[in-house]
């Protein structure tokens, strides 16, 4: 059991040290890495509004440096054992992490490709509703298999870290708003619009008001003007 703990924690680590290593190169900040049940998660102190190509980098090379610390493994244990602990730790992973739910990797890469094809609010309700649909097929799954009881606690967590995720989407939506109106953009693509839900993560929008229309910054100040006078209120 320590070797295969060794074995996971290695391949854990060298994943999370892939996001790490290119969010450094990127500029970003780092807050925190977690190591979860399920997996690792590295935090970062980021906008919302980065260029998706930069999300996208970044949530690729933990699956492209898992691949160089399986081969460093294979390389260092010879042992047949080993090599079948190994393998069946890092595809199982890989295959976990890659699954399109909130918030592993590949859920996380699905919500970028909603972010190319609809407004912000719109992604973030899809990635929620599918989520949730794949995690329901996967307790089915559960329910007629007969893996370990091990692994209804792993999905139960992944379950309730998707719950907590999904509670906080209006914020991560609201984060989004008001770093447009506190920040410059340099999104050079621009789209008419006509309100602020129909707004997308790569492009500045001009807003359509009756006969003329009004920049971004102009549209989020009311905006938050009214909201600001509403709690005052």
């Amino acid at each position: 059991m320590i070797r295969a703990f060794f074995f996971l924690s290695v391949l854990l680590f060298i994943h999370e040290l892939g996001h790490f290593v290119i969010g450094i190169c990127l500029g970003w900040e780092v807050d925190k890495i977690y190591f979860y049940p399920y997996g690792g998660l590295s935090k970062f102190k980021e906008k919302v509004n980065v260029p998706l190509w930069q999300e996208a980098l970044v949530l690729l090379m933990g699956p492209v440096m898992q691949w160089v610390g399986y081969f460093l493994l294979l390389f260092l244990f010879s042992r047949s054992q080993d090599i079948v602990a190994i393998r069946g730790y890092h595809y199982g992973l890989l295959f976990f992490n890659l699954l399109p739910i909130y918030p592993l990797d590949g859920g996380k890469l699905v919500l970028l490709l909603f972010c190319i094809v609809a407004p912000f609010k719109k992604a973030l309700t899809a990635i929620c509703v599918l989520s949730s649909l794949v995690l329901g097929l996967v307790f089915l799954y559960l329910g007629f298999s007969w893996l370990p009881r091990s692994m209804w606690l792993l999905i139960s967590f992944l379950a309730l870290k998707l719950y907590r995720e999904m509670r906080h989407m209006p914020y991560y939506y609201q984060r989004f708003l008001l770093e447009r109106y506190l920040y410059p953009v340099s999104f050079r693509r621009l789209l008419p619009v006509q309100s602020l839900s129909e707004m997308k993560r790569s492009y500045r929008h001009l807003f359509r008001e009756g006969t003329h229309f009004i920049t971004e910054k102009e549209k989020l100040r009311t905006h938050f003007m009214k909201s600001t006078m509403k709690h005052v209120n």
